[in-house]
């Protein structure tokens, strides 16, 4: 006893306070009480299990973080001895007691917690089929389920479902004996979920006996009501195998949803004995589907099987009335399948106000787990019709509008914070629809924006945006900010909250505070007064005091009701000649903010009122497209699609847009663009869907179906510029989903075309009407906009009649919008031509010299883009350069391509070392900047031996920051993202190739950095991990094409030096493994690489520009003398340090620091280059270092 003393004695003082108390005394005490041996506990149990957590990666970073996280450590040690050892309920409640207690947050409880609830790291350690490791997973399983049954505390920790569900997988961790004390254990636990366990696991037992089933459902029986019949629950069970049988295995997961259930073979019998005893076949139905939690999989043959059960079944009014009030929890597959059928088959024989339809209407505003309403609609439309059986016209159209579909769920005394009630799955956004319908019949109010569900809370509890009047209002509670407007405006109605229901939810998520459900509903002065007095005042007089009530006032007490009002408005008929753009409410405030600032507003008034009517179909008809046509035509086709260009670029962003009916007007901008093709209209198609596919923080893309259709159009549309839009937008893209759709759209073009895909992709580079000298003439009124590109850059140069250029833009009263649009996609292509120039390396690219010459050096905006690029005449093995005068070999001799020469760009790796530096050398004495580095790019030869197999480790060894890789890796093209359980690294498949990269690394999504491992390339797209790796196809290195393998290699160079944790102190001091990295790092260990010779070539050239003498190289070090001491410091990594004892100096650059100006470097993307020459200087001059700091590392 003294041993677990002395161990629960690593707490703190202040942890004591919070944890150890009474939670160390109960498992003393139990520990003395159950008379165990603590040499035993020693010995056979706590040292192996603690000497295995120690050596396991995450459990061990733990332990030796902290004393006191150790000694919980030893506490759960002991916890899973007494529960394996006494299998005791008693010291499960009193464990779970502590466990819960109303105290402080601490660590270290939080650590028993998450142990209990899921921890496969406890036993990762332990050998297979051992007694230990079979004794530890059943200790956690009994406190499972012991939580499940009878705390019921945290749905996190257990619930009776998971306790079934993990039962399959958990066994086989436990040995025989052990398995039969776990359900000797369950057996004897008397709770209200017990039998349901054992209807889930009987398929599992491989036993028909149902022992155990029959035992707890007799126990079951002893205290609960309706009684379950144990013959019924041993059908049920066997019913419940069908997920054992061959046709359901058989079935691929996918499909399964489609299995019915006279599809399953023992179906038959199961239906033949649930009808001859229905009733009690439903109780045990509904008290297993209330535990149950059905997979998509298996829906189908649950749906199907009650409808076959169903058939026909006519209730007795008092069973159903049992029924319905036995049934406490339900979900929407159980109302939907189960009480809503089997109330439709009465109901007729039923009036509102009888109790059978007031216990149905609580189930059907039942809340669910976090508080939503279950409410199914086809269960509002029975009493829907119970309700207009009503005579009293007041009392039908209260209880009618208690049964609208705006509802709120609230948890205030005060109902002043409530929920509006939203379908997560309702596109259309009806329950909003219907409140704002209701109220453009009093005042003219458009629906501009709706907050989607989202697990972040940005914009406070806004939920939706309308436009009332032309004025922008925000609704966040709706109640009050509506009547706010009604009440502004004078209308004399207002909106009411109708309550239903209410009583007191008791669950992990409330506190059991009153929980009020209701509908909204608009109301005259005179409806209010009916609604208080009749009622209210009976139902609810606990609310009647309410502000929300009692402060109530109507500006007009002579308003009709509004349920008059409403049928009214309903009888008029619209002039048929009218214009419904202008006529309707909801395209208004649209109107006035975009339409009108156009140039041919009128004309667009014409053309919308026919496109608002736009059919929600997939495709355009022979019809609709005719009439488009004519529409187009008579605007003017070039006109049109100029202003639709401004106006999508004005209006894209507006959530308006992608709301239901709204999505088919701009559904058809796509159809028209498309059908029309040209460069205008394809960028607006290219707009509409990028905005489609804009990732939403905690949702996804905007609007998945609008970006699929513009997808889906421009590849079935065959034309090579619906291709080119295709090509720009995978290269921009940086959103994983969306890439992947571009992708498929690619594969769907590329399957109707007869050309292949990278010829594709340079054929349907825009032009713009740029000239072969890139240049482009615009005459607006009396200017000249003459637009010109220069290497990646569009210029904008302005000129009057008289040829006079302009400082300035001048005023003009044309709209300049469409000029600013046209110039932003012409940047947009330059910058995707420059994204390409890395491609054409890593996926081996070569072109016949007919095709390069037209599609590459002849196209306007590719030919100063490329311009000063090595390309390399593969039939001649002749290198050349692109100059503004044409094609020139590195002694400056002109070349001739031929038409059959195979083409394809210079990449260092193909040259001797003699080349490449002459090539830089011509580029530096030149002053020439390449737009993609060449001639000083870093490349990786391997040798033969290392050639010859399937992966490599020259990138292992390294610790890298997690969340910084992520970012990098995904950013250029690699695939890495956080996994909750299993394994994840940086992978990248190159399609061209068919080939993917995998640099393994150690993953732990706990882990703030990540050891790197092997370099491994396999046939085919293995992006996805979710097959074992024996499973790959390996590719040898030899077997990749050496510039694509060097640029895959210059991918992974580039994650260690930007994310190594050996520039991080903190983080690499936490450890001592992780320390010896970091001093392996600065002293050079791992710095011999390719970018470390990129700059001593450099450097050889520019130290002595800059005055700097005695300057040499020594490996991979920069050594030279200051007037203190000498000095190394390291290309690769750019630490610096004291040359003779290798002493480390810190030297931490400014964040804004920033190359001189008056240095002149043939490269810009590397700043490690620009510390390196930085503090070359700075230590070169050291005698003029005045920070004591400083100057006291350097001597």
């Amino acid at each position: 006893m003294e041993t677990l003393k002395q161990v629960f004695a690593n707490l703190n003082s202040s942890d004591k306070d919070i944890f150890t108390g009474e939670f160390s005394d109960l498992i003393l005490d139990w520990f003395t009480n159950s008379k165990l041996s603590i040499v035993t506990f020693e010995q056979k149990f706590y040292e192996p299990l603690f000497n295995s957590w120690k050596q396991e990666s995450y459990l061990g970073q733990r332990i030796a973080s902290s004393s006191s996280l150790q000694a919980a450590y030893h506490q759960l040690a002991a916890i899973l001895y007494l529960t394996y050892q006494t299998k005791n309920q008693v010291f499960f409640d009193q464990l779970f007691k502590q466990l819960f207690t109303e105290k402080s947050y601490s660590e270290e409880r939080s650590l028993i917690y998450e142990s209990i609830r899921s921890c496969t790291s406890l036993v990762r350690g332990l050998p297979n089929n051992s007694s230990l490791r079979s004794s530890v997973e059943l200790s956690r399983m009994l406190l499972r389920a012991y939580h499940a049954l009878c705390i019921r505390k945290d749905q996190n920790i257990s619930t009776p479902y998971n306790i079934a569900s993990s039962f399959v997988y958990e066994k086989r961790e436990l040995t025989p004996l052990d398995i039969n004390d776990y359900l000797i254990f369950l057996e004897n636990v008397r709770a209200h979920g017990t039998p349901y366990i054992f209807l889930r696991i009987g398929s599992e037992l491989l036993t028909h006996e149902h022992i155990h089933l029959k035992s707890c459902v007799k126990f079951y029986n002893q205290t609960h009501q309706p009684t379950l019949s144990t013959e019924t629950c041993i059908q049920l069970s066997n019913f419940l195998t069908f997920k054992q049988l061959p046709i359901f295995l058989r079935t691929d997961w996918k499909q399964r949803k489609k299995l019915k259930a006279n599809n399953i073979e023992n179906f038959e019998t199961f239906l033949t004995y649930s009808r001859q005893n229905w009733e009690e076949m439903l109780i045990a139905i509904s008290y297993f589907l209330n535990y149950e939690y059905l997979h998509d999989e298996v829906k189908g043959i649950w749906a199907s099987a009650l409808s076959e059960l169903l058939r026909g079944v006519q209730p007795r009014r008092e069973w159903m009335l049992s029924f319905l009030r036995a049934t406490h929890k339900v979900d929407s597959f159980i109302m939907q399948h189960l009480v809503i059928p089997l109330f439709t088959n009465i109901a007729d024989k039923l009036e509102y106000t009888d109790d059978l339809v007031y216990e149905f209407e609580q189930m059907l505003f039942q809340p669910k787990y976090y508080g939503e309403i279950i409410c199914r609609p086809e269960g509002i439309q029975i009493l829907r019709q119970l309700a207009t059986r009503i005579d009293n016209i007041d009392l039908k159209a209260l209880f009618l509008n208690r049964l609208n579909p705006c509802r709120i769920h609230s948890q205030s005394d005060t109902l002043i914070w409530y929920e509006l009630e939203r379908d997560n799955n309702d596109k259309k956004h009806s329950y909003f629809r219907n409140l704002l319908n209701d109220l453009s019949l009093i005042i003219p109010a458009a629906l501009t924006n709706v907050k989607r569900p989202n697990i972040y809370n940005e914009d406070g509890g806004t939920l939706f945006h309308m436009n009332v009047n032309g004025e922008d209002v925000q609704i966040d509670f709706p109640v009050q900010d509506i009547n706010q407007v009604l009440r502004k405006q004078q209308t004399g109605y207002r909106l009411i909250i109708i309550p239903i229901r209410q009583l007191t939810l008791r669950t992990q998520y409330t506190d059991g505070k009153t929980y009020t459900i209701g509908s909204l509903a608009f109301m005259a002065e005179s409806e209010y007064q009916y609604f208080v007095n009749t009622y209210l005042a009976v139902r609810f007089p606990n609310l009647l005091s309410l502000d929300l009530y009692a402060l109530l006032n109507f500006d007009n007490q002579n308003k009709i009701p509004f349920h008059q009002l409403k049928e009214q408005v309903l009888q008029r008929v619209e002039p048929t000649n009218s214009n419904r753009f202008l006529s309707d409410v909801n395209w208004g405030w649209f109107k006035e903010r975009y339409i009108n600032g156009l140039n041919s507003r009128e004309s667009w008034y014409r053309i919308m009122d026919f496109l608002i009517s736009t059919p929600a179909s997939k495709s355009p008809t022979i019809k609709w497209l005719t009439e488009a046509k004519r529409h187009v035509t008579q605007f003017g086709e070039e006109r049109f699609f100029q202003e639709l260009r401004v106006l999508m670029t004005d209006s894209g962003k507006e959530e308006f847009w992608y709301l239901d009916v709204n999505r088919n007007t701009i559904k058809a901008f796509i159809w028209l663009c498309v059908h029309y093709t040209t460069e205008n209209s394809l960028q607006i198609v290219r707009m509409i869907v990028e905005e489609a596919y804009t990732k939403i923080s905690g949702i996804g893309p905007r609007c998945t179906s609008l970006g699929n259709l513009g997808l889906d159009s421009l590849a079935r549309s065959g034309k090579l510029a619906a291709f080119g839009v295709l090509c720009l937008m995978k290269t921009k893209s940086r959103y994983n989903r969306f890439t992947v759709q571009i992708e498929k759209a690619i594969a769907l073009f590329i399957a109707n075309s007869n050309v292949d895909e990278e010829l594709l992709s340079d054929q349907s580079i825009p032009v713009y009407s740029f000239s072969a000298q890139s240049r482009k003439t615009i005459f607006l009124e009396d200017y000249r906009l003459e637009l010109s590109v220069r290497g990646m850059k569009l210029y904008k140069e302005w000129y009057d009649l008289s040829g006079k250029k302009l400082k300035t833009t001048p005023k003009l009263k044309l709209d300049l919008r469409e000029i600013d649009a046209e110039v932003k996609q012409v940047h947009g292509v330059l910058s995707d031509i420059q994204k390409r120039l890395r491609t054409y390396w890593l996926n081996d690219r070569r072109w016949k010299g007919a095709d390069w010459k037209t599609y590459l050096y002849s196209h306007p905006l590719v030919r100063p883009v490329i311009t000063h690029m090595i390309w390399r005449n593969q039939t001649t093995q002749q290198d050349f350069v692109i100059e503004d005068a044409g094609l020139f070999s590195l002694s400056g001799e002109p070349v001739a391509l031929q038409d059959d020469d195979i083409v394809l760009l210079w990449h260092p790796l193909l040259s001797d070392r003699q080349t490449i530096q002459q090539w830089q050398q011509l580029f530096w004495q030149r002053e020439i900047l390449q737009p993609e580095r060449q001639a000083f790019r870093e490349f990786y030869p391997f040798s033969e031996t290392e050639a010859n197999l399937v992966s490599t480790m020259r990138f292992s060894g390294h610790f890298l920051q997690v969340n910084k890789l992520m970012a990098i890796a995904n950013n250029l093209g690699w695939t890495f993202t956080y996994v909750h359980e299993g394994a994840s690294w940086p992978r990248r498949y190159v399609k061209a190739l068919d080939i993917t990269a995998h640099l393994i690394c150690d993953y732990d999504r706990n882990d703030l950095y990540i050891p790197t491992k092997e370099l491994v390339f396999t046939r085919g797209n293995t992006v996805k991990l979710d097959e074992s790796r024996s499973a790959w196809n390996q590719v040898q290195i030899r077997d990749l094409p050496p510039t694509a393998l060097s640029e895959l290699c210059r991918d992974i160079d580039l994650f260690i030096a930007s994310t190594s944790i050996a520039d991080d102190s903190v983080l690499s001091g936490s450890r001592s493994d992780l320390g010896a990295y970091r001093i392996s790092y600065q002293s050079g260990l791992f710095s011999e690489n390719a970018s470390g010779k990129i700059r001593q070539q450099i450097l050889t050239w520019l130290l002595p520009e800059l005055g700097l003498q005695n300057v040499s190289f020594q490996g991979n070090y920069l050594c030279f003398n200051g007037k203190l001491n000498a000095y190394r410091i390291n290309l690769g990594s750019g630490f610096a340090q004291i040359k003779d004892s290798g002493k480390h100096i810190n030297l931490l650059p400014s964040q804004n620091a920033k190359p001189s100006s008056k240095i002149q470097l043939p490269i810009e993307d590397d700043p490690t280059l620009t510390i390196i020459i930085a503090k070359t200087l700075f230590l070169y001059n050291d005698s003029s270092i005045k920070d004591e700091s400083i100057k006291s590392q350097l001597t």
